[in-house]
């Protein structure tokens, strides 16, 4: 498909839309790529698609190197998909708990307060099996799906779930 079809096709989705790889389930789109000197060829990537470690430390790098605002780094981040959940899985507490802090000072963020709490509420979900990821997905997922492919689905599911819905989940599980 050429881009200038792609752009055609896209005018008519809702703008606020996620959009993703694959199938209506499959995993977030990130990036929009181009080689450069060669823009003959567009591709997409999803955060399995390239190394997350290196993309998210390049932005912090280049950001010291260039003495670019941090205000500006996690706004870019977070508008690129880049959350703070995301961080935590690459770079660790550390890295993820300055970000928090920084953007939740800074508005970028609501308070991740919950975050720790759905932590729990997924490792009972894993526990408790099959039936109960599906109840709260909202949907049958494929058998041949991962560990980390079923939490990244909750994750998502959890940013989009409506608070008193997942109130719900938190009171059948006992997850305080």
């Amino acid at each position: 498909m050429l881009v200038k079809n792609l752009i055609k096709r896209l005018e008519k989705m809702n703008p606020e839309a996620q959009a993703r790889i694959s199938y209506k389930d499959g995993e977030v789109l990130l990036f929009v790529m181009a080689q450069a000197g060669h823009d003959d060829i567009v591709w997409l990537e999803s955060e399995s698609d390239c190394d997350m470690i290196s993309e998210i430390q390049a932005r912090f790098d280049d950001a010291i190197e260039n003495g670019t605002d941090e205000l500006d780094v996690y706004a870019q981040m977070l508008e690129d998909g880049i959350d703070v959940d995301m961080v935590r899985r690459y770079l660790g507490d550390q890295a993820a708990d300055h970000m928090q802090k920084f953007c939740e000072s800074h508005g970028l963020i609501g308070s991740y307060a919950s975050s720790s709490r759905f932590e729990k509420l997924k490792s009972a979900l894993f526990n408790w099996g099959n039936d109960y990821i599906e109840e709260f997905l909202g949907f049958e997922y494929d058998p041949d799906w991962d560990k980390d492919t079923i939490d990244n689905a909750m994750d998502e599911v959890y940013q989009q779930m409506d608070a008193e819905d997942l109130e719900k989940f938190y009171e059948k599980f006992c997850i305080e």
